[in-house]
């Protein structure tokens, strides 16, 4: 049979420690593809959740769909990860797939 008095002092310690690590927001991290082009309506050769014109870039776009208002704007930390590019239009199309942490 277990020691009693051992198994009460290292659930405590996990549950210390579990405390004590730092923790990332309890929120969901939301995923969005962005794409940056000319044409706005049909573009872009992948489907995209939010669309920007040419000269856009991405940390000026993954800023505003990471965005929340609530009463101020605050941005959300966020990663972007450049998925392609295609030629085309004026100035041609990228896509990011962007990763808004703890949104």
């Amino acid at each position: 049979m277990a020691d009693r008095p051992a198994l009460k002092i290292t659930a405590l310690l996990f549950t210390v420690i579990a405390i004590l690590l730092p923790g990332r927001n309890a929120s969901a991290d939301q995923t969005i593809r962005i794409c940056i082009g000319e044409d706005q309506a049909n573009g872009c050769p992948v489907s995209k959740d939010a669309m920007f014109g040419c000269g856009t870039s991405i940390d000026v776009a993954a800023s505003q769909v990471c965005a929340t208002k609530d009463g101020r704007k605050t941005v959300s930390p966020y990663r972007a990860i450049h998925q392609g590019s295609h030629d085309g239009g004026r100035c041609g199309y990228e896509w990011y797939l962007v990763t808004c942490l703890g949104q």
